[in-house]
C-alpha cells in the first residue's frame, strides 16, 4: 500500500471512531448537553461554539464529527508533511496524550492540532505559524502557552536542554507554587491555580511521567544521531524538552500538567522512528510497543471513567459503541 494512501486511510478510520462515538469520553456528555442546549456556550471559546451551533440546529452528535474531521485534519498532513513513516502515526494512536485525549479535551485537542499543523508544515514561516496559533486560541484558550514555539529553540545546546530538564524535575513543584502565589492575577496562572487547588481530584500520571522522563533522556543521550537524520531535528528536540519539563513543573496536578505539556511534546511525532531506530528497536517491536501504549491507555480510560451509577468499578462507556446503535 502506498504512504499517501495509508495516511489517507488512517484519517477516514480516525474520523468515524472518533465521529461516531457515544458517551467515550470524560467530557462528552458535557459537550452533548452544550450541543442540544446552545444557551450555555457562554464560556465556551469562538471556534467549538461554531460547530456547537450546527450541532445545535441539527443533530448534537454532529458536534464529535466535525470537531473530528478537524483535529485529525490537522494532525495527519502535518505528521504526513514532515514524516512519512507510519510509526509516527502509530504513537500518536498509542500515546496518552494524543489520541485518547482529543476524544476527551476536544476544544483542546482542536488547539493542539493546530499549533502540531503549525510548527510542522510551517517551519520558520512566522506569519503563517502565528496565524495558526492565533486560531488554536480561538479555539481553547490554553494555546496562548504555544507562543514559545517562536522562541529560537534550535539555538539551545544539549547541555542546556539538560539543565532544564533535570531543574525542572527536581524543582517543577516549587517553581509552580511561587509563579501561582506570586502572579496569580495573570489570567493564565490565576486559571491554573484552579488545577492546583482541586489537584486531589486529578490524582495520577506517574507512568506517564516516567515515559516522558525517559524519551527526553533519550532525546538527549542520541542528540547527535537524531540531529544527523536533519538539522531541524534541534528545534522538535527542544520542544520535548520543553513539554516535559513543563509537565515536571506543573505535575502536582497531572491533568493541567498534560494540558500543557502537548502542545511541545507532539513534536516527538517528528522523529520518533529515529528514536526507536537509536534504541535498536526492530519495526516489529516498534508497533508492539505502540500497540501496548494504545492498550494502556484503553484500559485506563476504562477504570477512570467509572460513573456513578457503576458499581462494578467499569466504565459503562466501553466497549465502544456508537451513537447509531446505542
Amino acid at each position: 500500500m502506498k504512504k499517501k494512501y495509508l495516511f489517507i486511510y488512517i484519517y477516514i478510520i480516525l474520523v468515524l471512531f472518533a465521529g461516531l462515538r457515544f458517551g467515550i469520553g470524560s467530557d462528552y456528555y458535557q459537550y452533548l448537553h452544550l450541543a442540544m442546549y446552545y444557551g450555555d456556550v457562554r464560556e465556551v471559546d469562538l471556534i467549538p461554539s461554531l460547530f456547537l451551533y450546527i450541532a445545535h440546529h441539527s443533530s448534537p452528535y454532529l458536534f464529535f464529527f466535525l470537531s473530528s474531521i478537524f483535529i485529525y485534519y490537522f494532525f495527519i498532513y502535518g505528521l504526513k508533511y514532515v514524516t512519512n513513516s507510519y510509526i509516527s502515526m502509530c504513537f500518536f494512536i498509542g500515546f496518552p496524550f494524543f489520541f485518547f485525549e482529543s476524544l476527551s479535551i476536544v476544544r483542546q485537542a482542536m488547539a493542539f492540532s493546530l499549533v502540531f499543523y503549525a510548527y510542522t508544515r510551517f517551519y520558520k514561516r512566522f506569519f503563517a505559524q502565528f496565524l495558526f496559533v492565533l486560531v488554536a486560541i480561538l479555539c481553547h484558550s490554553s494555546a496562548i502557552v504555544s507562543l514559545l514555539i517562536f522562541f529560537p529553540l534550535e539555538k539551545l545546546t544539549r547541555y542546556s536542554l539538560l539543565i532544564i530538564l533535570v531543574s525542572s524535575f527536581f524543582f517543577g513543584n516549587f517553581l509552580v507554587n511561587f509563579l501561582v502565589k506570586y502572579m496569580y492575577d495573570i489570567p493564565i496562572f490565576s486559571a491554573a491555580s484552579w488545577y492546583l487547588d482541586n489537584f486531589d481530584v486529578y490524582k495520577g500520571g506517574t507512568l506517564v511521567k516516567y515515559l516522558l522522563l525517559v524519551f527526553s533522556v533519550g532525546s538527549i543521550i542520541f542528540y547527535q544521531k537524531i540531529i544527523n537524520k536533519s538539522v531541524i531535528n534541534k528545534y522538535y528536540i527542544s520542544l520535548v524538552i520543553i513539554g516535559t519539563s513543563l509537565y515536571f513543573i506543573f505535575s502536582i496536578s497531572p491533568h493541567l500538567a498534560m494540558r500543557i505539556c502537548t502542545f511541545f511534546f507532539l513534536g516527538i511525532l517528528v522523529y520518533i522512528p529515529i528514536f526507536f531506530r537509536c534504541i535498536g528497536f526492530p519495526k516489529s517491536f516498534q508497533i508492539a510497543f505502540c500497540l501496548l501504549l494504545f492498550i494502556m491507555c484503553a484500559y485506563t480510560q476504562h477504570r477512570t471513567g467509572v460513573r456513578d451509577e457503576d458499581k462494578n468499578g467499569f466504565s459503562p462507556a466501553y466497549p465502544y459503541q456508537t451513537y447509531l446503535f446505542k
